[in-house]
C-alpha cells in the first residue's frame, strides 16, 4: 500500500483538486489520529508525516509523494464491504521491524504548530505577542502593531490583530476601572 493511500484510508480523506491544500489536510488529520491509529501506520508513512510537520508548521509547501507512490486505478484497492474479522493480530503495534528482523520503537509522533521564537529567545504565539506590544505601547495603532509583528516573522491578518488588540484594551480598561492596575501603568491607558 502506498503512503498516500495509507494516509487516505487512516484519515478518511479523499484527494482534492488543490494538491497543496490536500497535503496539508493529510498532515493535519495524521496529527489528529489517536495513538492507536498513529501506531498502525507504516514506518514510511510516519516518516513522511514527520518530515512534513516542520514545513507545515512554518507554512511552507509540503513535499509531495514520489511519482511511483501516487495511487492509480490499478493499485487502488477496492473498498471492503464487510468488516474484517477481529482477532488478536489486528491490533496495531507500536514497534516496527527493521531489516534484520529486530523490533524498534516507532518514531515519535509530532505535535501541532509550536509557538514562534522571537528575538529574546522566548517562545510565544502571535496572540501573546500582540498583547505584549499593546502593554508596551497601548496607543499603538493597528498598522503599527501589524508592522511590528511582520518584522518579527508573524503572519497575522488585520482582522485578527484588531480583534485581539481591542479585546485586550477593553480588559485593561476594566482592570483600570476596578483599581487592579498599578497607577503608573493605568495612567498610560
Amino acid at each position: 500500500m502506498s503512503i498516500e493511500s495509507e494516509l487516505q484510508q487512516a484519515t478518511s480523506t479523499r484527494a482534492m483538486r488543490n494538491r497543496g491544500k490536500y497535503l496539508e489536510v493529510l498532515v493535519e488529520r495524521a496529527l489528529a489520529l489517536p495513538e492507536e491509529g498513529w501506531a498502525g501506520l507504516s514506518a514510511e508513512t510516519q516518516a513522511w508525516v514527520n518530515s512534513n510537520v516542520q514545513a507545515y508548521n512554518d507554512r511552507r509547501p509540503l513535499t509531495d509523494f514520489e511519482a511511483e507512490d501516487a495511487p492509480t486505478p490499478e493499485t487502488t484497492p477496492a473498498p471492503e464491504l464487510a468488516a474484517p474479522a477481529n482477532d488478536q493480530n489486528d491490533t496495531p503495534s507500536t514497534t516496527s521491524e527493521g531489516e534484520s528482523g529486530e523490533t524498534t520503537p516507532a518514531p515519535p509522533r509530532p505535535r501541532g504548530r509550536p509557538p514562534r521564537e522571537v528575538a529574546d529567545g522566548v517562545k510565544r504565539g502571535a496572540q501573546t505577542r500582540i498583547k505584549e506590544i499593546v502593554v508596551a505601547e497601548p496607543s499603538m495603532t493597528l498598522d503599527a502593531v501589524r508592522e511590528a509583528l511582520k518584522t518579527e516573522g508573524y503572519v497575522t491578518s488585520s482582522a485578527a490583530i484588531s480583534t485581539i488588540r481591542s479585546d485586550f484594551l477593553h480588559s485593561l480598561r476594566v482592570l483600570k476601572a476596578t483599581g487592579c492596575l498599578r497607577d503608573d501603568f493605568a495612567a498610560r491607558i
